[in-house]
């Protein structure tokens, strides 16, 4: 599923907006510290995608989903708003189900 994320992301990006890296590497340690985020420890990593803004705002779970599919244009982003409306108690959850599935 986390593969066909980016794919489809990356497929429907025509502004080019998005970058991709494994959460693990250098560049997203290096990118996370700049913006004063902590990168996650090897062995601990976060289960989830991260997005960060240019403005060093992190987005984690069903956030950082929705903040991306927003990326891709306004009718993205007009769903994306309507997920972001919903508790993130509630989004988190269903991220989580879909994603161990």
């Amino acid at each position: 599923l986390c593969n066909a994320s980016v794919d489809f992301l990356l497929r429907n990006d025509r502004l080019q907006r998005l970058l991709f890296c494994p959460q693990q590497s250098p560049e997203a340690a290096e990118a996370l510290q700049r913006h004063g985020h902590a990168p996650p420890s090897l062995g601990h990593g976060r289960d989830t995608v991260l997005l960060l803004e240019a403005d060093g705002t992190l987005h984690e779970n069903s956030a950082a989903a929705l903040h991306a599919l927003a990326c891709l244009g306004w009718q993205w982003a007009g769903l994306a708003k309507i997920g972001l409306a919903v508790p993130s108690v509630v989004r988190d959850a269903v991220y989580a189900f879909i994603g161990h599935r």
